[in-house]
């Protein structure tokens, strides 16, 4: 999903409410429920909590895929090193059998 559609989604999802209370202003005053409030109040919490949470998971996840990448060409890279330096080891064995003889 687009974050830019992400935060207008979650935008849309807390200012719901919000307007629903304002149209219901112009009616005489009810006896608000306690559930009500609580969830009024709690809810742009969790969205926002939620919203958060999902775009650090998705960084996170990205930089993850990006170090295992990364981990995989330097083992890639210390194993050519590895064979260069076993062949210039190999050589200079070689090189110092023949003048011991």
């Amino acid at each position: 999903m687009n974050p830019r559609r992400s935060f207008l989604f979650l935008l849309t999802l807390i200012g719901a409410p919000f307007s629903a209370l304002a149209q219901s202003s112009d009616t005489p005053q009810a006896q608000t429920n306690l559930f009500v409030n609580l969830l009024m109040t709690l809810l742009p919490i969790v969205l926002i909590g939620g919203f958060i949470w999902w775009l650090l998971k998705s960084v996170v996840a990205k930089s993850q895929r990006r170090t295992d990448d990364y981990i995989a060409k330097q083992v890639q890279h210390m194993e050519r090193t590895e064979r260069f330096l076993e062949r210039i080891a190999n050589a200079m064995e070689k090189k110092d059998a023949g003048d011991q003889k």
